[in-house]
């Protein structure tokens, strides 16, 4: 794929700028995801504790207008402090109570209501101390009620409790006003699981663990006291869950954001940072291609003058442009000293081969004289050999005359054994023709050699 150097190069340095702005992105949305997080549970905590104090200051009034009632109203409440208690704070049902069982009430009772039987009033005694109890739903109205109840002491003793009914719904106006995001949402809930106040009205007085099994007691408590948001998922979206106890109580308001939301601006950030990458990319790979055209079209310049030499159909009077002092620069300077240090290779090539032609013609013409010669030379030995057959046939012919020479002496010395004188004169003869004979074999052997190297 990657088959020349400019796309290779291109390649390098575009992989080189896309990993430094990753580095870089990720660094940056490391850090952007840190400081979200950060302002997320600063944002969480300032609206938990923003809100908890909205209902703290509502626990507040209800539960300062009980125990001032308590301390001045008076056995059968003369003076009606309690009814007047329930119009100046708000509590639709006020309900005195005293230990003899009588009680006085600004809402119907049924027949034979005992007071002190009643579980309002054996909270107070119990608690020594105003208390609030546990919600509780009117059947007639189906709202829900929690009651504020404080003991009547006298010099320590107890006299009576009275109550002051409220119904939820002052909490649940201070919940349906959390909304720090479309779909976040606020809820008070008691320590032992129980919904007080919700959005969806249906969800009242029910389990938190309806909303997610995640809420438990232990776990509600628990997030009470922790410094970072808990993630839970509602409704199918994932929500932080930040909580903080209601003074004077055993609730707990708990603010739900939701995190896709909350972290829509790192999501932001992170596509923002994804364009940029991929967009420096791109103008990093267009400004490196711009930037090494001209340098890489002059070395297709020397690729193509070294393709056209090594073709053997080159003209080495060419040369390369060489301008600048850069690499290609450099390479086709190089390039015109190898072209010029070939062409003088080529031509003192060419007058070494002259040069050699002259003397091959000059050899070829000693070559053909010698031949010449030889063939002379062989003439003549030719005809020597034949002269040299001729004088060993005469030789031959000699000593076959000597031999009968020898025989011819040999029957005259028999018959003339007579005379000495003649005998002796044959002798003499005998020794000069044997020593004719010898030099005669003498020249025979010379004769056979020259013949034999012939």
């Amino acid at each position: 794929m990657l088959t020349t150097l400019r796309s290779k190069i291109l390649a390098i340095s575009t992989a080189t700028v896309v990993c430094a702005l990753a580095i870089t992105g990720a660094a940056t949305y490391s850090i952007t995801r840190t400081s979200t997080f950060q302002t997320i549970e600063q944002d969480l905590d300032a609206i938990t504790a923003g809100n908890t104090m909205a209902i703290d200051q509502w626990v507040a009034s209800k539960a300062l207008a009980v125990t001032a009632a308590a301390a001045a109203i008076e056995q059968g409440d003369p003076h009606d402090y309690a009814a007047y208690m329930g119009k100046a704070s708000g509590f639709p049902i006020t309900t005195v109570g005293w230990e003899d069982k009588t009680f006085k009430s600004t809402t119907q009772t049924a027949a034979g209501y005992d007071p002190t039987a009643r579980p309002w009033y054996k909270a107070a005694v119990q608690a020594g101390k105003l208390t609030v109890t546990k919600p509780y739903g009117d059947s007639s109205t189906g709202i829900s009620f929690v009651a504020f109840v404080a003991p009547i002491l006298r010099s320590g003793a107890l006299q009576g409790v009275i109550s002051g009914a409220v119904p939820l719904t002052g909490v649940r106006d201070v919940v349906a006003a959390i909304r720090p995001t479309p779909n976040s949402l606020g809820f008070v809930v008691s320590t032992d699981g129980q919904l007080l106040a919700h959005a969806d009205a249906k969800l009242i007085l029910k389990p938190a663990a309806d909303l997610s099994p995640l809420l438990t007691p232990a776990a509600l408590t628990a997030l009470a006291r922790a410094k970072e948001p808990l993630e839970v998922e509602l409704d199918g979206r994932a929500k932080l869950l930040k909580a903080r106890p209601v003074q004077g109580t055993d609730w707990l308001l708990v603010v739900a954001l939701d995190k896709t939301e909350a972290t829509a601006g790192l999501r932001s950030v992170l596509q923002t940072l994804a364009i940029a990458i991929v967009l420096l990319a791109l103008i990093a790979a267009a400004v490196s291609a711009a930037l090494t055209a001209t340098s890489f079209r002059r070395l297709s310049q020397v690729r193509d003058a070294m393709d056209t030499v090594g073709s053997g159909g080159g003209d080495l009077t060419q040369r390369l442009p060489v301008h600048g002092n850069d690499e290609v620069a450099q390479i086709a300077s190089s390039f015109n000293q190898f072209v010029e240090q070939i062409g003088t290779v080529l031509k003192d090539v060419q007058s070494g081969v002259e040069s050699m032609k002259t003397a091959t013609d000059e050899i070829k013409a000693g070559n053909q004289d010698l031949s010449n010669r030889t063939e002379g030379s062989a003439s003549a030995i030719q005809e020597t050999s034949a002269s040299l057959s001729q004088l060993t046939v005469n030789v031959k012919q000699s000593a076959d005359a000597a031999a009968l020479a020898t025989r011819l002496a040999n029957e005259a010395s028999a018959s003339a054994a007579k005379g000495g004188e003649v005998v002796g004169s044959a002798v003499s003869t005998m020794d000069d023709i044997s020593g004719a004979s010898s030099k005669i074999g003498e020249i025979i052997g010379v004769i056979d050699s020259i013949a034999f190297q012939t």
